[in-house]
């Protein structure tokens, strides 16, 4: 077994580890750490992650969109010019959270802009906007 993971739960009890079953997830040798600590992992089915991540492609899907948007832009406006260091135009957190805030307002401001041509929003039913 691999230094510093030891044994999942302590005392070499065993744990089940769910996972999608993507082929970075596949591995002969990650799945053999894995079971080398007492770790046992499951596969789902393919394309049954979803029914376990319902706000991936409902309540949330319109927020990760705006956060991509703002991230894809930041990134855009931070490209290095030649000369620049590389630190230069790495991502820090003061950076991201100016991007989430960033996109948190353009999310208000999509729903607020749907409620207006569509009516009541109910995930704005509790906010002021």
């Amino acid at each position: 077994a691999r230094k510093g993971l030891g044994k999942a739960g302590g005392g070499g009890r065993c744990c089940v580890l769910y996972f999608d079953g993507h082929a970075s997830h596949l591995t002969p040798e990650g799945l053999k750490l894995l079971i080398d600590n007492y770790i046992f992992p499951i596969c789902l089915p393919g394309h049954t992650s979803i029914w376990a991540q319902p706000n991936d492609a409902g309540g949330n899907a319109s927020h990760k969109q705006v956060l991509a948007d703002a991230t894809a832009e930041w990134f855009a406006n931070h490209r290095p010019l030649p000369g620049d260091s590389p630190a230069d135009s790495k991502l820090r957190i003061e950076d991201f959270n100016g991007i989430y805030c960033s996109a948190w307002r353009q999310l208000l401001k999509r729903l607020s802009e749907d409620k207006l041509h569509n009516g009541t929003n109910a995930v704005l039913s509790g906010w002021r906007v």
